[in-house]
């Protein structure tokens, strides 16, 4: 990932090609050059390799569930949208949680 104002195309990838920013106290990642057999979206969205992908990630106080990150999330591609998909995803705040062993 890089800080850049906007991701160079090196090739496609399986995860694309990222940079990152500040807006305030909300970080923005976009990212392009994904393959088109990329899984994008919990429902196997499709996507054309024109797909650019902007996340907005932020910490809000919810009444009720506490301290929460928000990634809002739109997926740009003209070749296979009319217009932007905006995904919504709420994670709940934990900083001292570890991620938990990976299966062998």
């Amino acid at each position: 990932m890089q800080d850049k104002t906007s991701p160079a195309r090196s090739g496609l990838a399986i995860g694309g090609h990222s940079i990152r920013h500040w807006e305030g106290s909300t970080l923005v990642i976009e990212t392009i050059g994904m393959r088109e057999d990329a899984i994008v979206s919990d429902n196997g969205l499709p996507h054309s390799r024109e797909l650019r992908v902007v996340e907005r990630l932020g910490i809000v106080q919810d009444m009720q569930r506490g301290k929460v990150l928000i990634d809002d999330i739109e997926l740009h591609d003209p070749q296979a949208y009319l217009e932007p998909i905006k995904i919504r995803r709420y994670y709940s705040w934990a900083p001292d949680a570890r991620p938990a062993d990976p299966p062998c």
